[in-house]
């Protein structure tokens, strides 16, 4: 049977074999001198002692294995787990053991066995090595439960560990034996980086799905429709530059003998207003822009000259038929003014709605470059206060 001998120095207790009793050993935990107890003579027949039963204490002590604070917990709470206030770790709150007192009773004592004392230790003595506990070196290297009483599970009041066999296990063993509190334990960093990894994949891959629905939801729309704003813009000044060109090669002072080049005026600007029409075929912003009555006008515009062609006809045939009849020279004269005033109204209508053309296409540029879209109440303000004229006599 082994004895059980308490280091004075650190308080441990140590497993020591029976034959070395009342001889001298050194704490395997502090390396201080331990003098062995030699065995006690048998006890005489005594009165068996009373038993005092204790009541069930109110609160139990309960020491974090993490961070060493000392807890109070209520005795209905025992055989449960529950968190520390201070770190958060999990601690196993041992149940509740019923204790009892012995009163002690008086007992003679032979008088050899009050003379028989503790033999003298001898210089020449050879000191034991004692062997630990497995449990022992188990608490010791994991979780700073070194035995000592401040650091056990002992109740203060009554001194009786109250934890069960199950129970004395320390959170330092359930975190992996080997391992003290503070020291970095791979297999747990690497769970913990595992977990970071996992984490930033799914932000990464939440940001990436975002992006692309705002690319596809809000910024394709945008850019699609910029995109067409500046392809109609860029075709209805290259068609009102046509138009411009065809425009000055008419002399509204002079009308023409003929009405074949008013004619092939006339043909030209239907061509260039085609061309413009196939260029934006199929684009999504036009129902948009026509409440500016762009392309009305622009549509317009190659109907005009066909107004100029008449009268140069009508002063055609009226010359041959003056020559026929012997007209007088102020009657044919007096004709051909009346003629060209019918040509300066259809050049003047023409001017008219190609000017139109050109300020609704700057209203366009303007509501789209603005910090918002122009209203039609707006568009008809601007229209007036900047082409007023123009704008009553094109409409």
């Amino acid at each position: 049977m082994a004895i059980q001998v308490k280091c004075g120095q650190c308080g441990k207790v140590l497993n020591v074999p029976d034959n070395s009793a009342g001889k001298q050993g050194r704490c395997t935990s502090c390396g201080a001198v331990i003098q062995i107890p030699a065995h006690k003579p048998p006890a005489p027949s005594s009165p068996s002692p009373k038993v005092v039963a204790q009541p069930v204490p109110e609160h139990i002590v309960v020491q974090c294995g993490q961070c060493g604070k000392m807890l109070r917990v209520p005795s209905r709470s025992a055989g449960k787990q529950g968190k520390c206030p201070s770190c958060g770790t999990l601690i196993q709150i041992p149940p509740v053991v019923e204790t009892a007192e012995v009163e002690p009773v008086e007992t003679t004592i032979p008088a050899q066995a009050e003379k028989k004392s503790i033999p003298p230790v001898r210089g020449g003595t050879r000191l034991i090595g004692f062997r630990k506990k497995p449990s022992e070196t188990e608490e010791r290297g994991t979780g700073g439960w070194d035995g000592r009483e401040r650091r056990s599970g002992k109740d203060r009041r009554s001194g009786v560990d109250r934890r069960s066999g199950a129970d004395r296990r320390t959170i330092g063993d359930r975190r992996g034996a080997g391992t003290r509190r503070g020291e970095f334990d791979p297999e747990k960093e690497a769970k913990k980086k595992k977990r970071m990894l996992i984490l930033c994949a799914i932000v990464a891959v939440l940001l990436i799905a975002t992006l692309i629905v705002y690319q596809v939801v809000v910024v394709g729309p945008v850019n699609k429709e910029r995109k067409e704003f500046s392809l109609l813009i860029e075709a209805a000044n290259s068609l009102l530059e046509s138009y411009g060109n065809n425009i000055k090669k008419i002399k509204p002072l002079e009308m023409p003998d003929s009405p074949v080049a008013i004619d092939n005026i006339s043909k030209s600007m239907k061509s260039s207003y085609e061309e413009f029409k196939n260029t934006l075929k199929g684009c999504s912003i036009c129902p948009k822009v026509e409440k500016y009555r762009l392309f009305t006008i622009l549509s317009e515009i190659p109907q005009q000259p066909d107004g100029m062609v008449k009268p140069v006809q009508k002063f055609a045939e009226d010359k041959k038929t003056a020559e026929e009849e012997n007209w007088e020279p102020e009657r044919l004269k007096k004709r051909k003014d009346d003629l060209h005033d019918t040509f300066l109204d259809a050049y003047h209508r023409m001017m008219v709605k190609y000017e139109t053309a050109r300020m609704y296409l700057a209203a366009i540029r303007y509501a789209a470059e603005g910090p918002q879209e122009m209203s039609e109440a707006g568009w008809k303000e601007w229209l007036q206060a900047n082409y007023g004229r123009l704008s009553k006599e094109g409409e």
